[in-house]
């Protein structure tokens, strides 16, 4: 559409963690290059200082607002903007997309941020004609092989000292960096809210930009997988860039590489869709989602701790065969109606599973809230693709120990996120869990949650954190949840015989797959009046016999030091206590 005479656009560029206007000079210089060759009138480039780094301890929220503040006021003084155009560079990238989505207005069905409650639409997001990103973390960065040693050291060094720094604010202060891991809920909330802002774009006259991200070849820092954000669908164009790393894609000046760099990034600037489709590509082990709305449930079946997580395909399939053996009856009873019939019918159901692994987990690292966060992280990520891939369905959720966990904290920091039906098995979420709210909310309609009679490990270890009030963790899976008293939404199944796998067996697999299908809990068979005494015993003294069992290793372990018998020399001792370590080592980070 040809330009308005006397209208200027308005080309808005946002820096990079760390970065200033200045670093981004060249952009600057390429748009009014640009523009002039084509004969524009001249843009107004704006380019503002974000004072954000990578030591940096924003809110990127807090970030967006402040960006949008300073958007309005730009636009507010300029009565002749035509086209809007956001350029963002690696983590502004992120920065530019969710200010369009906050722009374009919340959407019923994902919610905004609490910062971004009630925020009215902007009149500009309607002139925003395209997004131009520059090495952008779209689906955030997580390290990889695909990273160099040098970058791996440094950012695990940082990582560490984030890790650190969080422990002793107890989760008060989060890095910045860390925001924007790949599943961080900053992360998967922009994407969720990217879908649902491109659903309705057609009917809000604004969401519908165009987004161009240029790739770096020889990328250094984001890897290829974090580049590419599949969720986004066909309105996001993939080019390269090439001979170019995460740090000078941007440094388009007048050397071979950096001239080519200016020619690319002009293209992307002014080039119609069309001849944007024509030369982007994705790299050939990448493929654009396929959508299927007809899929109606999408059941996620997750593991937990020391566990490949074999079972799950099972109980997958087990709710597969029932789903068809409804639609089977279905079938034959709406032949069987006369011509004319209007009764009405229970719809078919299409069912997909999701029953990814997160690798093996043993129980050091599940008792390390960081290494937790990255499983949740994980598995937001996986919601995620799920979404965008089948938008019309229902999810529903089946968990045992630690994939129960993972659910709960997703819940409470995702606000985006709905399961229809979820159960538990060996569930290591505290008692105190507040499933009422979510039931409230609309973001779960039914749970079940299945009580063995003699699950030990539940009866210890998670109820010591839970009874000395350290971290998230607690014992539904042996106490069960307490507002099930007084909520009719929270079924419990008491007491499954057996300890912490008791609700995996296949005698169960029916019920789980009736009530991830209807929300049904029928009760399971060859259950258990009364839990084991011995299990009870143990759950009331779980701090005790959680520090004594400390006690005889760390005491055991000291006494290897000790010159227990003159046969033994130093170096004995120094070599039994190496293997000593090496063991408790092992069983921390095997069983």
């Amino acid at each position: 559409m040809a330009q308005d005479v006397g209208k200027r656009d308005l080309v808005v560029v946002i820096h990079g963690m760390g970065g200033t206007p200045q670093k981004m000079q060249h952009v600057v210089d390429v748009v009014r290059e640009t523009w002039k060759k084509h004969e524009k009138p001249e843009p107004i480039v704006y380019c503002p200082a974000m004072g954000y780094s990578m030591t940096s301890f924003d809110e990127p929220c807090e970030i967006v607002l402040r960006l949008l503040r300073q958007i309005d006021t730009v636009y507010g003084q300029c009565h002749d903007i035509d086209k809007i155009i956001l350029v963002g560079y690696s983590f502004g990238s992120l920065i530019a997309r969710k200010a369009y989505v906050y722009a374009c207005g919340e959407c019923a069905d994902t919610e905004f941020e609490p910062q971004g409650r009630n925020l009215q639409p902007r009149e500009w997001a309607k002139k925003v004609e395209r997004i131009v990103l520059l090495a952008g973390m779209n689906r955030g960065w997580h390290i990889s092989a695909h990273v160099s040693i040098l970058k791996i050291v440094q950012w695990g060094i940082g990582i560490m000292l984030g890790n650190a720094v969080m422990a002793v604010t107890l989760g008060r202060k989060t890095p910045l960096i860390f925001r924007v891991h790949r599943g961080a809920p900053f992360l998967t909330l922009l994407r969720l809210q990217w879908m649902a802002m491109r659903r309705r774009a057609g009917a809000r006259a604004a969401g519908s930009a165009i987004v161009i991200q240029l790739l770096g070849t020889i990328d250094d820092i984001v890897s290829p997988e974090d580049n590419i954000d599949l969720v986004a669908g066909h309105d996001f164009y993939y080019i390269d860039v090439p001979k170019s790393g995460h740090e000078n894609v941007i440094q388009a000046d007048r050397s071979p590489a950096g001239s080519r760099r200016r020619r690319i990034l002009a293209r992307a600037l002014i080039a119609t869709p069309r001849q944007l489709e024509r030369i982007s590509i994705l790299p050939s082990d990448h493929e654009l989602h396929v959508i299927d709305e007809t899929v109606t449930d999408v059941i996620f079946v997750i593991h937990g701790i020391r566990d490949e997580g074999y079972w799950t395909q099972k109980i997958a399939r087990r709710v597969v065969a029932l789903a068809r053996e409804r639609n089977r009856t279905l079938d034959k009873r709406t032949a069987a109606r006369p011509p004319g019939d209007a009764a009405q019918v229970r719809a078919r159901r299409f069912v997909k599973t999701e029953t990814s692994s997160y690798g093996y987990f043993a129980m050091l690292p599940f008792l390390l809230p960081n290494v937790r966060r990255k499983r949740v992280e994980w598995l937001m990520d996986r919601y995620v693709e799920n979404r965008a891939m089948y938008p019309n369905a229902d999810f529903s959720y089946v968990g045992h120990s630690h994939g129960t966990y993972m659910l709960a904290r997703a819940l409470e920091c995702y606000p985006c996120i709905r399961f229809k039906h979820v159960a538990f098995a060996g569930s290591v979420v505290r008692t105190s869990f507040d499933w009422s709210a979510l039931v409230r909310a609309g973001r779960v309609q039914r749970v079940l949650n299945f009580v063995a009679s003699a699950d030990w490990v539940v009866a210890i270890f998670p109820r010591t954190f839970q009874m000395l009030k350290w971290q998230d963790l607690g014992s539904a899976g042996h106490d069960g949840f307490l507002q099930a008293q007084d909520d009719a939404k929270l079924t419990q199944a008491y007491f499954v015989k057996g300890g912490h796998g008791a609700a995996l067996r296949e005698e169960y697999w029916r019920v789980i797959a009736r009530f991830t299908l209807d929300g049904e809990a029928p009760a399971p068979r060859n259950l258990a009046k009364w839990q084991s005494s011995l299990v009870v015993g143990l759950g009331k003294a779980a701090p005790v016999i959680a520090f004594a069992l400390l006690c005889v290793v760390v005491g055991f372990g000291l006494s290897l030091l000790m010159p227990v018998t003159q046969t033994w020399s130093e170096s004995q001792q120094a070599l039994y206590f190496a293997l000593y370590v090496a063991v408790i080592w092992k069983v921390l980070t095997w069983f």
